[in-house]
């Protein structure tokens, strides 16, 4: 190919330029014996640092999970990938070579400093004669426009073609010491030590920070799960590698673990190790010191009483699969309410990450004073943190704070049923004054927090781009579906003293994304009759959702977010979801039933090659309207009850 590319340009000597040649330089050598090899040498903080913006390593960087493996795609990977390639290349690539007259090395920093001198050593070995002219060429291309690529790749070669019509200059040099986090330095030091010593770059961490990156980093190697080519085990079989490479993990994570335990940085082996510990666990371990803090039972386990869907008469009707969400259907009826609690303790680091994969899905962690992670019921340390936690600037810190904020706050039903009634317990317990709220938050957050009385902006909130400690930080555990918690929502929007319900309201999701009842044209028929409604809520601001609510004596819809407005029906109202039972989510029964509402239950359809909770639902229309009819009686007899028991009194 080479010679075919000669020829056709009509030149004496052609040159080729990429890099992972270097490891077939026998083969090349080979083909090309009268070749001559130059070899860009430059320092590997600055290579690497370059590399970790390259639209390649980009791409590679998706967030992973538990799934995929608990070191994948990430950051550091890429660092120690490319730490090992820089030692690979002038250690074991070009060292054979060093006083092989067909071989040169350029080293970078002398290229860009003094463009000229180098440029005719280069000249003068290549046996060419150098031209001054040369000096003041410039790159001129551009992108090919019929040429298809990735966007990214795009821009990214866009930005080199420019920047190579630039004059050379050694403003880069540096630019590796704002670009890389300290504990990234360290890592790559602490691999690349000796080699750069050798090759004339001094290290700017301490011996000891240095050893503790290459810790960090031999622990990252091996515990690669992610199969990128150039790091298999190639001399042992695929399934014997893997369990030699996991053995290794195990013992590296066992160390990791043992030295965070006394007393080492978590940074320093790139915050793998880090253990999780219920808070109750860590009161245990603490045995009563002094500096633990303070546990406080607000409600204690209970197991509910509640009623079957009205339209179900057996228990073993009801789905028993737990699916995600840790209880089923079958277990509303009976379903403990775990424990609420109010824990105060000392010198907690609170990280955060963004999940693109998930549609930008916020998730909090919590590391305590003993750089242990709480594992709390939305709050817990995930594969991800450990690399957000890596590349992190300095914390900031407070000295006081108040988090409830949870997994995915920003999501209706989260918000109105995991956060809501935590922010009205700390109103209740005083303690609002210290509370941090989400910088980014919803019309239904905010609109929310005003109906209370509260104004969103005169609470503090955290800095997104960095982690937060604190040196004295109260946390909540609370059930989601807690009765006592729940309940304050209607008592504090003044649901209770509202006029008796009396409107019918459908729930359409036709303007949603997702879970669309396909065959609503054919319900509607049958429910606009009988007296409902028909609501967009997302044409509502959350006062008027509220508001409507309050009116609602009927709430009808599709398994979606809208139904999670039942929190502000008047207790008794009729809740009617219509629901897949093959991905059964019991939340909204067991929303129902800590309302003290009458909930029923309309089997649909899934539809859709899609996730599960992506799929657009069909309900049959007969069992639409068979429910309906059993409501009207329901209704009916309930109205005679009342009036019967008016007439003793």
């Amino acid at each position: 190919m080479l010679m075919a590319y000669q020829e056709k340009a009509g030149v004496a000597r052609i040159g080729e330029k990429t890099p992972g040649h270097s490891a077939f330089i026998p083969t090349l050598l080979e083909w090309f014996p009268d070749a001559r090899f130059l070899f860009t040498q430059r320092d590997p903080r600055a290579v690497i640092a370059s590399q970790l913006k390259t639209w390649y390593v980009k791409k590679r960087l998706t967030p992973r999970s538990l799934r995929h493996g608990l070191f994948t795609g990430n950051r550091e990977q890429e660092l120690v990938f490319f730490a090992n390639d820089w030692v690979d290349n002038f250690e074991q690539r070009f060292a054979p070579y060093a006083d092989d007259p067909r071989f040169r090395k350029v080293i970078y920093e002398d290229l860009v400093r003094n463009p000229e001198a180098e440029m005719r050593s280069i000249f003068d070995f290549l046996e060419e004669d150098f031209e001054a002219s040369i000096m003041d060429q410039r790159n001129d291309d551009t992108l090919p426009a019929d040429q298809v690529q990735p966007a990214q790749m795009q821009a990214w070669r866009q930005e080199h073609i420019e920047r190579s019509k630039a004059p050379i200059s050694a403003d880069s040099l540096d630019k590796w010491k704002s670009d890389l986090t300290a504990a990234e330095v360290a890592m790559i030091e602490g691999r690349c030590g000796d080699a750069m010593r050798a090759h004339g770059y001094e290290p700017t961490r301490s011996s000891n920070a240095r050893l503790a990156g290459r810790a960090a980093a031999a622990l990252i190697e091996v515990t690669d799960a992610s199969g990128k080519q150039g790091r298999k085990l190639a001399s042992v079989g695929r399934r014997g590698a893997g369990k030699v490479r996991n053995g290794i993990a195990d013992v590296l994570l066992g160390i990791a673990r043992a030295s965070i335990a006394r007393g080492l940085s978590p940074a320093w082996f790139a915050y793998k190790g880090i253990q999780r510990e219920t808070v109750q666990e860590y009161f245990a371990r603490q045995s009563g010191a002094e500096d633990a803090g303070v546990y406080d039972t607000v409600h204690p386990e209970n197991r509910a009483q509640n009623a079957l869907p009205v339209n179900v008469s057996s228990r073993d009707q009801l789905p028993d699969d737990q699916g995600w969400w840790g209880y089923s259907f079958w277990d509303v009826p009976e379903r403990i309410s775990h424990e609420t609690f109010l824990a105060t303790v000392p010198n907690c680091l609170i990280t955060w990450y963004k999940d693109p994969a998930k549609k930008d899905d916020f998730y909090p962690a919590i590391l305590n004073k003993d750089s242990r992670a709480f594992d709390m019921r939305e709050l817990r340390f995930r594969p991800l943190h450990a690399s957000t936690l890596f590349r992190s600037p300095k914390p900031a810190r407070l000295k006081k704070a108040t988090w409830f904020i949870e997994r995915v706050y920003h999501n209706h039903s989260h918000w109105l049923t995991a956060h809501l009634p935590r922010l009205l317990l700390l109103r209740e317990k005083g303690l609002l004054d210290q509370v941090i709220l989400p910088p980014e938050r919803t019309d239904a957050i905010d609109g929310s927090l005003r109906m209370l009385g509260l104004k969103p902006e005169e609470f503090q909130t955290y800095d997104p781009t960095r982690p937060l400690f604190v040196e004295e930080l109260t946390i909540l555990g609370t059930d989601r579906f807690r009765p006592e918690l729940l309940q304050m929502v209607p008592a504090a929007f003044g649901v209770h003293d509202a006029p008796p319900p009396h409107r019918k309201v459908f729930i359409s999701r036709l303007q949603a994304a997702r879970r669309r009842l396909v065959n609503e044209d054919e319900i509607w028929p049958l429910l606009e009759p009988l007296g409902f409604e028909r609501v967009f809520m997302e044409d509502l601001s959350f006062e008027d959702q509220v508001k409507l609510m309050r009116e609602t004596a009927v709430l009808a819809a599709p398994h979606g977010a809208g139904l999670t407005n039942m929190i502000f029906c008047q207790k008794g109202t009729h809740i009617v979801e219509m629901a897949d039972l093959s991905f059964p989510n019991p939340n909204f029964y067991a929303l129902a039933a800590a309302m003290g509402h009458h909930y029923w239950l309309i089997p649909a359809t899934s539809i859709g090659d899609v996730h599960p909770l992506e799929k657009d639902l069909r309900v049959d229309p007969a069992a639409v309207k068979k429910t309906f009819e059993q409501l009207e009686r329901f209704s009916t007899d309930q109205a005679t009850e009342l009036s019967g028991a008016s007439a003793v009194v």
